[in-house]
């Protein structure tokens, strides 16, 4: 029925694009922080931390936007004593 009525879903396009969003994030990440690996003595779990929510981010934004739900992306506080 949705055929014969050339109906174009909007879902598809936006999706798209946001995950071309996501991977140019990776992209930008890895050219600014360079391959997070063990061997880097810079590696610390903060910058996978960042790289998540970067990703993250933009799938929920997205999902926002299409659903008109209201949630908020909480990051776990680490007491350090």
């Amino acid at each position: 029925m949705l055929i014969k009525a050339n109906y174009v879903f909007e879902g598809d396009d936006s999706t798209m694009k946001t995950k071309e969003k996501v991977y140019e994030q990776i992209i930008q990440y890895l050219a600014i922080e360079g391959y997070p690996t063990e061997a880097n003595p810079y590696f610390k779990e903060s910058s996978i931390s960042d790289l998540v929510y970067g990703i993250i981010g933009l799938i929920i934004f997205h999902f926002i936007l299409k659903t008109g739900r209201d949630i908020l992306l909480v990051r776990e506080k680490e007491i350090s004593s």
